[in-house]
């Protein structure tokens, strides 16, 4: 998995915390950074399968507890 998330630019997701960005921000590079940050973390985790973790770092700390204990 992390070799396929790797070959699509997406395993830095599985690192990395979410930006922090309020709503009422008018950067529209800092809330498209955020936006696309929202989406890389979607197809990382696959919404429509792993909907119960909020981002993939999440599901990933999850399968690593799972399989190395």
């Amino acid at each position: 998995m992390l070799f396929y998330l790797t070959m699509l630019h997406l395993a830095r997701f599985l690192w990395e915390d979410p930006p922090v960005v309020d709503e009422s921000d008018t950067n529209t590079a800092r809330r498209a950074a955020y936006d696309q940050w929202v989406q890389g973390d979607f197809l990382c985790r696959n919404d429509n399968v792993y909907h119960e973790v909020q981002t993939a770092k999440e599901f990933w700390n999850s399968l690593e507890f799972k399989n190395w204990k």
